[in-house]
């Protein structure tokens, strides 16, 4: 028998809580009588001050499969999901959003792919997009994220590096998440940094399941809503992920993966869209150095020359990190303190 816990971090969740949770009971009913799954629902209170303790006190008396734990401070989703992983004795965990909802025959249709493929770790199943008041609007991966998963995971793996690809909604091995547990300073790219570690580090293999499993909220408290796009922090952490990257890449730390002096390129293009934004300082064009028109001097050009003076900026700007301060002006940051620097990249 396999079992399968479902986490849900919940913070002021009280608007969609109710809806996500019977969809929870929904798919747990689906699944009765089918023996090859056991399952339970763990939702962490993050420290809410609406009415979500409340609704949880309710949904937990009347339903056994659902557990339920409460942070005294608020910690973020990525702790929240730490909490409900550490309290799983299960072999799989799946990834639920507290204001989103999982469809019936998702819990049966895991357990067949499971059964059907043995050697995958993570999976990652369709979603469709839904109103505030669940009705379907479009399909989460051709209309939100503007890609195919399963196509860029098999055509060129490496781009994980560049942009994140998988959304939080997937079913994981227990033990994988365990081992490479949720970055809590992240909140925004919490997700997106695990698939890089668990891709690059673990070498999990992940599989694809192409319908729809459960349905993803469009609405304007979300935490990837457009006013926290634009955000300071969330451009901050996006640096930080991309900046790392560039140093598992310079250090040889991606395994069998080849990144390309592309790639290379294409991630520091978008290292400085996001350092502009942050912080816009107006410099002149130098033909040389191929300046950008907001920071100075890409430290991979796209022959994959370096520049060996933006050795300083780089430090600065883990550090800047750090300390969760803006980098500085010259983004040849890209790269960690201390990395082996190769004269030209792999192609």
């Amino acid at each position: 028998m396999t079992s399968l816990s479902i986490v849900i971090p919940a913070y002021n969740a009280e608007k969609h809580l109710d809806a996500c949770l019977r969809s929870v009971v929904n798919a747990m009913r689906t699944l009765s009588g089918d023996s090859q799954l056991r399952c339970e629902a763990l939702v962490v209170d993050d420290a809410s001050d609406d009415s979500t303790a409340t609704l949880l006190a309710a949904w937990t008396q009347a339903h056994e499969q659902i557990r339920t734990f409460r942070h005294t401070a608020n910690g973020g989703a990525a702790a929240a999901r730490n909490t409900a992983i550490a309290q799983s004795a299960s072999e799989w965990v799946l990834f639920l959003d507290a204001d989103n909802v999982l469809y019936p025959e998702a819990l049966r249709t895991f357990s067949m792919q499971i059964a059907a493929r043995p050697e995958v770790d993570v999976w990652v199943p369709g979603q469709d997009l839904i109103d505030p008041a669940g009705n379907r609007v479009g399909d989460f991966y051709a209309d939100w994220i503007k890609t195919h998963p399963a196509s860029r995971y098999s055509n060129q793996p490496e781009s994980l590096l560049l942009s994140n690809f998988i959304d939080t909604f997937t079913l994981v091995r227990r033990t994988l998440v365990a081992a490479e547990p949720f970055d809590p300073t992240l909140r925004f790219v919490s997700d997106w940094e695990l698939w890089i570690r668990l891709l690059f580090k673990r070498h999990a293999v992940f599989g694809f399941i192409d319908i729809p499993l459960g349905g993803y909220r469009v609405h304007v408290d979300q935490i990837t809503s457009q006013d926290n796009r634009r955000s300071p922090s969330f451009l901050r952490e996006h640096l930080r992920v991309l900046a790392a990257g560039v140093g598992m890449v310079c250090k040889g730390e991606i395994g069998e993966f080849a990144a390309s002096n592309q790639l290379l390129a294409d991630m520091t293009r978008r290292m400085l869209d996001f350092a502009s934004a942050l912080n816009p300082v107006p410099v002149n064009q130098n033909a040389q150095t191929r300046t950008h028109p907001a920071v100075p001097m890409l430290p991979w050009l796209p022959e994959g020359r370096w520049l060996p003076h933006e050795r300083d900026w780089a430090d600065q700007a883990i550090a800047g990190w750090q300390k969760d301060a803006a980098p500085p002006p010259g983004i040849a940051l890209a790269l960690l303190p201390n990395a082996q620097i190769p004269a030209q990249p792999s192609r």
